[in-house]
């Protein structure tokens, strides 16, 4: 067999260098791409932390205000709302043992997901226009 020659594997050389920078090229690529993911998956989770927080800290305020003013249901709806944000709320989960109805309020909140307004994802509020249109349209 006769031995490489230098010419060939030369050539064989300048050949395959354009395929191992593209290779690394996409490498780099990916993982910037994999940077900025996770970059923006942290600035997600910050700033949905940020907003949970707010939330819950008016909610509790309208909370206990609807305590004091003794609107049971103001109370019981801000309490809720604080529930299904975080279901270990201390103070919500003591106003609800006290009622002796947390473990049905928290059933009913894991029982079917839904926002803030009490509404399924996929539910959309009606104005009362609609309902009075549709209302008199019905024989």
């Amino acid at each position: 067999m006769p031995a490489p020659r230098p010419i060939s594997c030369l050539l064989l050389l300048i050949l395959a260098l354009p395929a191992f920078a593209a290779a690394d090229q996409a490498e780099r690529e990916a993982l910037r791409f994999n940077d900025a993911v996770t970059k923006l998956m942290q600035a997600r989770e910050e700033a949905l932390a940020n907003h949970k927080a707010k939330a819950i800290t008016t909610l509790t305020v309208i909370a206990k205000t609807r305590t004091k003013a003794e609107d049971a249901a103001g109370a019981t709806d801000a309490w809720r709302a604080v529930l299904s944000i975080d279901r270990e709320h201390t103070d919500a989960r003591a106003y609800f043992t006290l009622q002796g109805t947390l473990d049905t309020v928290l059933a009913e909140l894991d029982a079917k997901p839904t926002d803030l307004l009490g509404l399924d994802s996929g539910d959309a509020p009606v104005k009362e226009d609609a309902k009075n249109s549709t209302a008199e349209k019905a024989p």
